[in-house]
């Protein structure tokens, strides 16, 4: 097992494996079970490995290359996400790379894009790499167009 969760307690018994995935996958709060945990915006495995990062309500990255000791974890998340709806948009998908280094400090990691629309999957990307949420190319995909400079 990993680090102890800083929020961990004994009060209440962990929820199963399954809610907590599908909790992550449908964008709800949810608690701890023996295997995963959310951390805002981040899944984790095994207490302190992330299994998936959500970048907004419809577009979520997961993980592909999880440590050899938790790699059986990549199967149930991403069966929980399509679950949820989302279509696979890309494999290892490059501008992942940057999101992880700028949310997780992940320095290498690959990582698999997951949304709701293909193009708006896309858009929450690379917003979320370049740190610019206004582009005249992608400006209807954001949520204000009005804030354009």
């Amino acid at each position: 097992m990993g680090l102890p969760l800083y929020s961990e307690g004994t009060a209440e018994p962990p929820e199963e494996d399954d809610s907590v995935l599908a909790a992550f996958a449908n964008g709800l709060p949810s608690g701890r079970s023996a295997s995963f945990s959310m951390e805002g915006p981040v899944l984790q495995v095994d207490g302190d490995v992330p299994a998936a990062l959500r970048l907004d309500p419809r577009t979520v990255l997961v993980r592909a290359d999880l440590p050899d000791d938790v790699a059986w974890a990549r199967s149930p998340v991403a069966a929980a996400v399509q679950q949820a709806g989302y279509l696979l948009c890309d494999e290892d998908t490059l501008f992942a790379m940057p999101v992880a280094i700028q949310v997780l400090g992940l320095t290498y990691s690959q990582w698999d894009l997951w949304g709701l629309d293909l193009d708006e999957a896309f858009a929450s990307l690379r917003v979320a790499a370049a740190g610019e949420a206004w582009d005249p190319v992608l400006a209807s995909f954001t949520n204000d167009p009005g804030s354009a400079p």
